[in-house]
């Protein structure tokens, strides 16, 4: 979350499937309708995040997230092929 010139920085972790991705998109829909301008990652190899926004967000570069009227910007990083990547 970004509010004005200070950034914060939330990070979900846990086990498989106890709802990080879920979690993560809706706190950054909460965030971003509030008026704070959000990035939601997600490394997950998966790529749910992208079934929850309903969009491909693996192209690698930040995608406006539809559906929402606020700023809110979504990306998912393959781990695989970014580890390849700094080889």
């Amino acid at each position: 979350m970004i509010s004005g010139t200070q950034r914060k920085y939330f990070m979900l972790g846990g086990k498989g499937g106890v709802g990080k991705t879920s979690c993560a998109a809706s706190l950054a829909v909460k965030f971003a309708n509030h008026g704070h301008p959000t990035l939601v990652v997600s490394t997950d190899p998966a790529h749910s995040l992208s079934d929850s926004f309903d969009q491909n967000l693996t192209g690698g570069a930040l995608v406006p997230v539809q559906g929402v009227d606020s700023p809110l910007y979504a990306l998912e990083i393959s781990p695989e092929r970014t580890r390849e990547e700094f080889r």
